[in-house]
């Protein structure tokens, strides 16, 4: 397995899904669309590695020996639309700021399982959102999540925390500081646009 079929199964779920109940039907579909493209592969769902018992890995690809460990988050907008025969409800996610530090976390989960598992051949962390917060530039650079920030063009490295400011109600849970070894450039794609307020869907992946 590699990007391109990451890449594939995207672009095939940009024609039978526009938009998403919810991430675990994300994570389904795309797993489906990837077991479709490497019929040989073994494909799990919240795979716990051998190498920490206390990790969950949103999809696992084994293929051909090799191991290639995904990531997703799907953080939404409001939206209520039909589409393809079904209603789709989606509430607003608020707090931009954690879900930037969680899709960061995301990458350095994968660099962990890079480290640690004698297997791995690379791995992916996959946003989906409708949301332009997250690709937008932001107003201004003094915010508590500037580190975490994943806008178009932005490269991301080395050790990021949260600002001075960052209240206890932010933090908690994610006190500690994202550690990333490798440089990510940050690329964000059209996946979908439904003629809706907040209808417009862009991706990021991120490859390790």
């Amino acid at each position: 397995m590699n990007r391109k079929h990451i890449e594939t199964a995207i672009n095939n779920l940009k024609v039978s899904h526009k938009i998403f109940h919810s991430e675990a039907d994300f994570q389904f579909s795309l797993a489906w669309e990837l077991q479709k493209i490497l019929p040989g592969a073994k494909i799990r769902l919240e795979y716990c590695p051998i190498f920490d018992d206390n990790m969950h890995i949103d999809i696992y690809v084994i293929d051909e020996g090799y191991s290639y460990p995904i990531e997703l988050k799907y953080k939404t907008k409001e939206i209520k639309v039909p589409d393809d025969g079904e209603q789709y409800n989606l509430k607003n996610q608020f707090a931009h700021d954690i879900g930037r530090y969680d899709f960061l976390y995301d990458i350095s989960r994968i660099e962990k399982a890079k480290a640690l598992d004698e297997n791995f051949e690379s791995g992916f962390a996959i946003i989906l959102t409708n949301e332009s917060a997250y690709w937008s530039s932001p107003y201004t650079k003094n915010t508590v999540d500037a580190s975490f920030r994943i806008h178009e063009g932005r490269t991301i490295t080395g050790s990021l925390s949260w600002g001075e400011k960052a209240g206890n109600g932010t933090t908690k849970g994610r006190e500690e500081s994202i550690e990333l070894i490798g440089n990510y450039k940050i690329a964000w794609l059209p996946f979908s646009n439904i003629e809706v307020p907040c209808g417009e869907f862009r991706y990021c992946l991120i490859e390790v």
